[in-house]
């Protein structure tokens, strides 16, 4: 069966709005991001801490909060020291992160983003979101969560970029982020085949009532563990040697290609990678991004596919 990301089960008490719910979510994460990036947090620092955030909080609250993170989230928060300076600190963390636990990370982000987007009118913003970030077609996001929930067949209506709309019967797998826009990747009734459907491009969008079932095949990272994007997912593998800059090698080793990347070696003033991944298009497309600065070394059918689209750039501006 497909495994799906585990979600808390914790039950929502019918006391708290959705709202007040989500502002406990946000001092866990608040908490959680205290506890990391300090040295030797009391639970006075962490009530301190949460009073200049506008929380209002006492020392009994925070550590029910850090008892609740424990229990629902996996985490591991030992108190030590000795009375009365005691202090926190987190020696496990989950190995699969929740979605619950991923969301807490960014919710101190969150809430600076809020509040910058609060700001009156004539207040300085000192915040900047990539306008290109894509929105388009998040409406749908509720229904296809709903129908992968329930393992239940959607009728799309997809049109892809210069083409006519189609309508398609698929079985919801999941959704997947690249590049600013929102995919369902999405298992095709008639060809049997694993497609993606930018939500931006779906016009609209039905649940029918029938069942289909989840097999191992269907996992996420059975079919794209080696996949950079979107495309390609059908294809082998293979083990790809790149060299880089010695002054770029930082920034590849801060944001990694794909979780298979390693450094291995160093070589000619740069520094050699390898990476285990599905040379498709949206591999090629990273390296172009960083130019002269990176190069493949390995294997030669890669290099000689990069040469064709280098030819071929260059044959646009003859």
């Amino acid at each position: 069966m497909l495994k799906h990301i585990p979600t808390t089960n914790v039950a929502i008490p019918a006391y708290l709005s959705r709202m007040a719910y989500a502002r406990i979510y946000n001092r866990h994460g608040y908490i959680l991001d205290f506890i990391k990036k300090n040295s030797r947090p009391t639970t006075e620092d962490i009530v301190n801490f949460l009073h200049g955030l506008g929380e209002g909080v006492d020392e009994r609250t925070v550590q029910r909060d850090i008892k609740t993170i424990e229990n629902e989230l996996d985490y591991v928060i030992e108190r030590k020291g000795s009375h009365p300076n005691r202090w926190y600190e987190i020696v496990e963390e989950p190995e699969e992160k929740t979605l619950i636990s991923r969301y807490l990370e960014h919710a101190g982000l969150a809430e600076m983003l809020r509040n910058e987007a609060t700001k009156k009118r004539g207040q300085r913003r000192s915040i900047y979101l990539d306008e290109t970030q894509m929105t388009e077609g998040l409406g749908h996001v509720p229904v296809i969560l709903e129908a992968i929930k329930n393992s239940t067949k959607l009728k799309v209506s997809h049109c892809k970029f210069g083409g006519e709309p189609t309508e398609r019967k698929v079985c919801p797998l999941f959704l997947k982020q690249y590049l600013h826009r929102w995919y369902l990747l999405a298992r095709e009734d008639e060809s049997g085949k694993t497609k993606s459907f930018g939500l931006d491009r779906i016009l609209k969008m039905e649940v029918i009532d029938e069942i289909f079932q989840f097999t191992e095949q269907n996992d996420h990272d059975a079919m794209y563990g080696h996949v950079i994007g979107l495309y390609g997912n059908e294809d082998a593998p293979e083990t790809i040697q790149l060299w880089s800059e010695t002054t770029h090698a930082g920034y590849l080793r801060s944001v990694k290609l794909h979780h298979s990347q390693r450094e291995v070696g160093e070589s000619e003033n740069g520094v050699i990678f390898e990476l285990h991944v599905v040379p498709n298009y949206e591999f090629f497309q990273q390296i172009l991004m960083m130019e002269s600065r990176v190069r493949i070394l390995s294997p030669a059918s890669a290099i000689d596919r990069m040469k064709a689209m280098l030819k071929g750039i260059l044959e646009r501006y003859a």
